[in-house]
């Protein structure tokens, strides 16, 4: 009889029966784990349900997430229930407030402190407070050696006097520009002074004394052409701002409108490092002038002053006030 053939390692065996032919059977193999996992714990590839093993998976299927993980109960609150209100907590870097002059502000990065204080005076040639003076009285003595006129380029009916006597009269219409006019004024038929002005201008006539009447005559600078003729007293109801026609009372004798005035500015190094002024702008009435020429010197150590003084002039018969 033939040997029984040995079955392969990896295959189940097959019982042959005994009148089996000698050539080995192919058994079907049973299914073997894949290469390389383990055959020992690999699950059945079909396996039958049993009574251990449910034929539904067990609920729940989805996971379910702890409450805490849920974006809704972790949100912090809303910012503006805890963060302080800006009103009563102001941010650090807000802007300062204004601060006395002696304050110090840090402007480097080394703690050096570059601040100035600038202190203000006005006072008249007299050496008075310019806003404690005033001119005591409008009405020009009588006697006068002296007297100062404007020229307006005024008619006759925009004059402003208490001299109900003067005499005005236009004899051609003044030209309100920057023409060039003589003015001649005289003692009867004695000239006493000449004057080529524009609106604006000055001119004094002077006398030992003055008459008691005053002519003067507006003409063209050849005298071909007379503008006007005015004729007004100088001892009866003569006061400063009187006008006559295009001429107006600026001084009488000693009695002034205009007042030589002077500005003192004192500037003080405040801060703790040497400094160097280079634009010093004051501003009046809305006028911006940089009085940096006048100032010396411009260079100011730690705690030292400099002292800059603006002459100037003010009209104290005329009310206004003046902001500097």
């Amino acid at each position: 009889p033939s040997p029984t053939a040995t079955p392969p390692t990896n295959a189940a065996p097959t019982p042959a029966p005994p009148s089996a032919a000698s050539t080995p059977t192919e058994a079907a193999p049973t299914e073997a784990p894949p290469t390389g996992e383990p055959p020992t714990n690999a699950p059945p590839t079909n396996p039958l349900p049993t009574e251990s093993t449910p034929t539904e998976p067990a609920a729940p299927t989805e996971p379910v997430f702890p409450p805490t993980l849920a974006p809704i109960d972790t949100t912090p609150a809303p910012v503006e229930s805890i963060t302080p209100s800006p009103i009563a907590t102001p941010p650090t870097n807000a802007a300062p407030t204004p601060r006395p002059p002696s304050a110090t502000t840090p402007t480097d990065g080394q703690g050096g402190v570059c601040e100035v204080a600038v202190g203000i005076t006005c006072t008249t040639s007299d050496g008075a407070e310019c806003n404690e003076f005033s001119i005591p009285t409008l009405s020009c003595a009588t006697g006068l050696s002296d007297i100062t006129l404007r020229y307006t380029g005024g008619d006759c009916a925009s004059e402003s006097n208490q001299q109900p006597d003067s005499v005005c009269a236009d004899i051609q219409s003044l030209i309100l520009t920057e023409e060039v006019v003589l003015v001649t004024c005289y003692d009867n038929e004695q000239v006493l002074s000449q004057a080529e002005v524009r609106i604006g201008d000055e001119f004094s006539i002077s006398g030992t004394p003055l008459p008691d009447t005053l002519n003067c005559v507006v003409t063209s600078l050849d005298e071909a052409i007379v503008y006007q003729d005015v004729t007004f007293s100088l001892v009866n109801g003569l006061t400063l701002k009187s006008s006559f026609g295009s001429l107006l009372v600026e001084q009488c004798g000693d009695l002034d409108c205009i007042v030589d005035v002077t500005y003192e500015y004192t500037t003080t190094n405040v801060g703790t490092e040497p400094l160097e002024i280079t634009s010093f702008e004051r501003t009046r009435n809305e006028e911006i002038v940089d009085l940096i020429d006048l100032v010396d010197p411009v260079s100011i150590g730690a705690g030292e002053s400099t002292i800059t003084q603006e002459p100037d002039v003010v009209d104290y018969c005329v009310a206004s006030s003046i902001s500097t």
